[in-house]
């Protein structure tokens, strides 16, 4: 299980850049959490206290957003926020 948990923080786009000690030290703290089917592990708006790491042991249905459309989004809203800031100071 420590390798799986590894292998998924060191693909994390915000956690790869870790040093390997920071790596390890949180995958030595993590711990296994379970869930009943049908509940939510997280919900979007509330706030998170926790890094998970999923592994799929049934069917599961995911829904996803690709990193550069995350990206974009983010990088829209700011511009959009930006000409917002320089408008006011007009």
């Amino acid at each position: 299980e420590k390798k799986l948990i590894t292998d998924a923080l060191n693909k994390n786009q915000f956690l790869k850049r870790l040093d390997p000690q920071q790596i390890k030290d949180m995958v030595e703290c993590m711990y296994g959490r379970n869930y009943q089917q049908g509940s939510y592990i997280i919900k979007q708006g509330e706030p998170g206290n926790h890094i998970f790491v999923l592994a799929a042991i049934t069917n599961v249905k995911t829904w996803a957003l690709d990193r550069e459309v995350f990206q974009n989004i983010m990088r829209r809203t700011a511009q959009a926020r930006d000409e917002q800031y320089r408008n006011f100071l007009r």
